[in-house]
């Protein structure tokens, strides 16, 4: 199958910057009383900020710049950061510091927003973070729904669903999970090789043939998992040049396959996917998550606003 979206994401991130009212006397510590809007620099890479409760709270300032306070005001720079750090503004991001997720600020807490464990890792640009999320884990925090990912042995695609990446179908045969970038379409493609695949492991095309990793039986997809079809005593499999599965050789069943799978999705969204023909029932092709956008935006409480940097249409066509 190939899935076409638009490449990882970026948010644009904006330092805090505002004015604050001096304290005299003693070393601030967390918890101390405050007026609302103050912001005081404890060290380059910690600060405070009045919270709700008019008590200060902790904040990060771990990115290049650190903390700063003088005659031109208070700068955070929290461009980098680590999960449960402190920070004043909800809905801001950052980099984790060893570049592997994008962070989300909320309730005052940054916390993973999306794992970034492909080879560009998330990265600082000016104002923006992108983050590389082409390559995940089951599990791992995602902020889009309907995006996709290879896992790290790619052997599966998984599928962003209610922010967390879970299974969509198994990529077991030999080419595995491969990901294509497309530049001048502004999307990146995933082909899935599930000519193999595991009793259980999951599907998305109903009726879809494979061969049992240990070539012992005929497997198809049914209600989302591979379920085992026919047991091949001389063994299971895939010709790709006849495009054929074959089980207990010439005198066994022969199920078609079709050629490569085929999907194309433009940047306002759509999908064109190849159909399956097999001696097992099958419907005559499948088309996930096609066209879908994301929201662009997204406003802090300071109104610091945080677009995306790319829509993320998806498309797939199972072969």
């Amino acid at each position: 199958m190939r899935r076409g979206i638009g490449r990882g994401m970026a948010w644009v991130m904006t330092c805090i910057g505002i004015a604050t009212f001096a304290l005299g006397g003693c070393k601030p510590k967390v918890g101390a009383k405050c007026n609302a809007g103050q912001e005081i620099c404890v060290d380059k890479s910690n600060g405070l900020f009045c919270g709700s409760d008019n008590k200060l709270a902790a904040m990060s300032c771990g990115g290049p710049k650190g903390c700063e306070q003088g005659s031109q005001g208070f700068t955070c720079d929290n461009s980098l950061a680590s999960a449960g750090d402190g920070c004043e503004t909800e809905d801001d991001v950052s980099c984790s510091t060893d570049k592997k997720a994008a962070l989300e600020c909320h309730d005052n807490k940054f916390d993973v927003g999306s794992t970034c464990k492909g080879p560009k890792g998330c990265t600082l640009n000016d104002d923006k973070i992108s983050c590389d999320n082409d390559t995940a884990d089951e599990g791992d925090a995602c902020h889009f729904d309907d995006d996709y990912a290879c896992t790290s042995d790619k052997q599966l695609v998984l599928r962003c669903t209610s922010k967390k990446m879970v299974a969509y179908n198994a990529c077991r045969g030999p080419n595995g999970c491969v990901i294509k970038e497309e530049p001048l379409e502004h999307k990146i493609e995933f082909d899935c090789d599930d000519t193999f695949a595991n009793v259980g492991d999951t599907c998305d095309t109903e009726g879809n043939p494979a061969c049992s990793t240990d070539k012992k039986s005929l497997l198809k997809c049914a209600s989302g998992k591979f379920v085992a079809h026919k047991s091949c005593n001389s063994g299971c499999e895939y010709d790709t040049k006849r495009e054929r599965f074959s089980c207990d050789g010439a005198a066994g069943s022969h199920i078609g396959h079709t050629a490569a799978a085929k999907a194309a999705a433009a940047a306002a969204g759509g999908a064109t996917a190849a159909g399956n023909q097999t001696s097992i029932a099958h419907p005559g092709a499948s088309a996930a998550a096609a066209g879908s956008a994301h929201p662009a935006t997204s406003a802090s409480a300071a109104g610091s606003a945080h677009p995306a940097a790319s829509a993320h249409p998806a498309a797939s066509a199972h072969h």
